[in-house]
C-alpha cells in the first residue's frame, strides 16, 4: 500500500484523516509536559460542545450519525468525559475514539464511553483515575470514587454492584485503575480486548494518517512541549532576566469548522507551585 500523501498543515492532516474514516473529526488534545495546568472544566465542555454543534451543522442534508474523536493528553477531569459521553448519546451520535499514543484519566474514560476505539500501533489505556496534573485548584473530594462511579455508567451499568452477567466490567475496573497501572502504565489494543473492550489496531493507511495529524500537534502547536522558561540566567550571580510574556498553547478543542485554544498565561505563573494557568481563548 503507498505510503499517503504528505499534509503541509495541519487542516489538511484533519480534513485527510476525516476523509479517509468517512465521517468528521474532532480533536481534543491537552499538552502534559512542563510545568502546566489545563482546565478541562466547565469551559472546555462548551469548547467541545460549540465544536460539536458546527461539525453536524455542517454535514447539512447529508446528516452523519458518526463522529471520530481524537484524544490526545493526560490528567483526570472525569466531568469532561462525562459531559462529551453525555452529548454523544443525547444526539444518538456513534462515536470512534482515535488514540494516537499514551493516554490516561480523563482521556481514558472518554474513550472508554464512545462506541468504538481504533488505536495506532502506538496507542496505549492509561488509568482513568489519575487525578488532575499539576494540582488543578478546585479538585473536587473523593473523585477517585467518582471517576470508578462514572466508569460503571459509562460501561453500562446501571448500579454501583456488578450484574452477575458483566464480570467484564469489574475487570476493567480493577485492570485500569491507578492501584494496577499506577501513574505511567497503560494498556494496548490486544490487551484491552482480552478485557472485553473492543479496540481495534487502525491499518497501515489510517494509521500513517493518526500518526501525521498527531505531530502537527506535537511540533507545530507546543502542546506537548513543555513550557518554555521566561528568563535566562544572568551574567550577575544568582540573577535570572525575565523575557517579555508570550503566547503558548496548552490545549485545543478543534473541528473542520472551529477551534478553540487554551492559552496559558507564561507571565504570571502561580506564586506557590510555579505552574502556569490560563484560559479558553472564546
Amino acid at each position: 500500500m503507498d505510503a499517503p500523501p504528505k499534509i503541509i498543515d495541519r487542516a489538511g492532516a484533519l480534513d485527510a484523516l476525516s476523509s479517509a474514516l468517512g465521517m468528521p473529526v474532532i480533536a481534543v488534545v491537552a499538552g502534559w509536559a512542563g510545568e502546566r495546568r489545563v482546565d478541562f472544566g466547565e469551559d472546555a465542555l462548551r469548547a467541545f460542545l460549540h465544536v460539536f454543534d458546527a461539525e453536524l451543522a455542517h454535514q447539512g442534508a447529508a446528516k452523519t450519525d458518526e463522529v471520530a474523536i481524537f484524544l490526545v493528553g493526560r490528567g483526570g477531569f472525569p466531568e469532561f468525559a462525562q459531559g462529551i459521553c453525555r452529548a454523544l448519546r443525547g444526539r444518538k451520535i456513534r462515536a470512534t475514539a482515535l488514540i494516537p499514543a499514551q493516554i490516561n484519566a480523563t482521556f481514558t474514560l472518554a474513550a472508554l464511553g464512545m462506541d468504538k476505539r481504533l488505536m495506532h500501533p502506538y496507542a496505549a489505556l492509561g488509568a482513568y483515575d489519575l487525578p488532575a496534573l499539576g494540582g488543578a485548584r478546585g479538585k473536587p473530594p473523593r473523585q477517585a470514587h467518582h471517576t470508578r462511579q462514572l466508569l460503571g455508567r459509562l460501561l453500562g451499568k446501571t448500579g454501583a454492584q456488578s450484574s452477575p452477567d458483566a464480570p467484564i466490567q469489574g475487570s476493567a475496573e480493577l485492570e485500569l485503575s491507578t492501584t494496577m497501572l499506577g501513574p505511567h502504565l497503560a494498556l494496548d489494543a490486544a490487551q484491552l480486548n482480552a478485557l472485553g473492550i473492543a479496540s481495534q489496531l487502525a491499518n497501515p493507511q489510517q494509521a500513517a494518517l493518526i500518526w501525521q495529524l498527531y505531530e502537527f500537534y506535537e511540533q507545530a502547536f507546543q502542546v506537548l512541549h513543555p513550557a518554555v522558561p521566561r528568563y535566562t540566567e544572568s551574567e550577575i550571580g544568582d540573577e535570572v532576566e525575565f523575557s517579555p510574556a508570550m503566547e503558548l498553547t496548552g490545549a485545543l478543542i478543534e473541528g473542520a469548522q472551529r477551534t478553540f485554544v487554551y492559552e496559558l498565561d507564561t507571565a504570571r505563573p502561580d506564586p506557590e507551585s510555579g505552574m502556569l494557568d490560563g484560559a479558553w481563548n472564546w
